[in-house]
């Protein structure tokens, strides 16, 4: 925390409180994270308010990890595209259309034919297509 000399004009305070958080910002490392210029300024400003050190990127990160896995967890098709890539070994190659047939053929072999059923899973391979490109988009 700051002491803010007597007899400081108005928003002194404010201004000194800027300075660190600026420069917190700078000491505060860019890493692999989404919205990693949000992350840097929060994470810079929990320092300023007495937070230790990486609290807020160490929270953030916990949150986007469980924000992933629930999203993961329901949708249908990336179930199917993890149970392609366990059964092949991790490699396949190839367009929409052999793999909207090997991921259904996947789905049936893993044992889980009901994502087939799933109200999100693609009805051909046009349609594979336009939900990976905006899951690779990420929307």
């Amino acid at each position: 925390m700051f002491v803010i000399p007597y007899g400081a004009p108005e928003g002194y305070e404010w201004f000194v409180t800027l300075v660190v958080l600026v420069c917190l910002y700078f000491v505060v490392r860019k890493g692999r994270i989404r919205m990693s210029d949000f992350a840097r300024w929060a994470e810079a400003g929990c320092r300023a308010l007495g937070f230790r050190e990486g609290e807020f990127l160490d929270a953030y990160t916990r949150n986007q990890a469980r924000a992933m896995q629930l999203a993961f967890n329901n949708d249908p098709l990336a179930k199917a595209i993890a149970l392609l890539i366990e059964q092949s070994g991790g490699r396949w190659a190839g367009n929409t259309k052999p793999l909207y047939k090997a991921l259904r053929s996947a789905a049936v072999k893993g044992g889980e034919s009901e994502l087939l059923d799933h109200e999100d899973w693609p009805s051909n391979d046009s349609w594979l297509g336009r939900d990976l490109r905006k899951s690779a988009a990420g929307e």
